[in-house]
């Protein structure tokens, strides 16, 4: 969830799910192993988020950008957010390469939505990308072309690495991890 989301407002309560509020800006993610995941930390392109979003679609030419998500046809395949300072950005994407859709439904509607959204449902808004592409491989391959890629270690989040950075239980005991 991002920095000021607030979790009674965007997820159904409670949850078994663990929710982490991460220190950059953007909505909340359903997080599993079927989530594909691209971080750009890079000299500042441009102090707003918008410039960052057209800059990094240029990267995957196989979907658009539309108000803030990446989309295929007229379904989301992949959100944003970003953390902007001084001169440096890290702008994430992820990416629905599956999804389980009982976990999506652990998420409410949220209050602003994207007009191109029009009201609809989780299961009538999103795509997935395997039902696009081959592999997960095959989607991120002008990336894989363009940069080299580095994997985080996998106890990455059991070691936030900023105050902003939340691990909150699910009956929403008090954070751990701040």
């Amino acid at each position: 969830m991002g920095i000021s989301g607030v979790p009674e407002e965007l997820i159904h309560l409670p949850t078994q799910l663990p929710i982490i509020k991460r220190f950059s800006g953007g909505g909340t993610v359903v997080v599993d192993p079927n989530t594909l995941f691209v971080s750009f930390v890079c000299n500042q392109v441009s102090p707003y988020p918008e410039p960052l979003m057209k800059w990094s679609s240029k990267f995957f030419p196989h979907i658009e950008l539309r108000q803030n998500d990446f989309v295929i046809g007229d379904r989301k395949c992949g959100g944003n957010a970003q953390y902007i300072r001084k001169n440096r950005f890290v702008h994430h994407i992820s990416f629905l390469w599956d999804y389980d859709p009982n976990l999506m439904a652990t998420l409410k509607m949220p209050t602003r939505t994207p007009a191109y959204r029009e009201g609809r449902a989780h299961a009538d808004f999103l795509t997935r990308l395997k039902e696009h592409f081959n592999t997960p491989d095959m989607f991120l391959e002008p990336l894989l072309n363009r940069f080299e890629i580095s994997e985080l270690p996998e106890n990455i989040l059991l070691r936030p690495h900023r105050r902003a950075t939340k691990v909150l239980e699910a009956d929403r005991s008090p954070n751990i991890g701040a």
